[in-house]
């Protein structure tokens, strides 16, 4: 098994478990500040890796 792969889904399962969390308390009210910024960060975490290389207009895939 390549380690990139090994290192993403490790990744992917953390943030699993975070989105599953945050989402819960905020459908639920619970700690709904706390729970938005969770799922704030795991969006900018995803804009970063995924659209961040390819610069900022969405006509050369990025992620305006």
């Amino acid at each position: 098994m390549d380690i990139s792969v090994a290192i993403s889904s490790t990744f992917n399962q953390f943030d699993l478990v975070v989105e599953f969390i945050s989402g819960a308390l905020f459908a639920l009210g619970l700690f709904t500040p706390i729970a938005a910024l969770l799922i704030a960060g795991t969006m900018v975490v995803a804009i970063v890796k995924v659209h961040g290389p390819n610069g900022y207009w969405i006509t050369q895939n990025g992620f305006e």
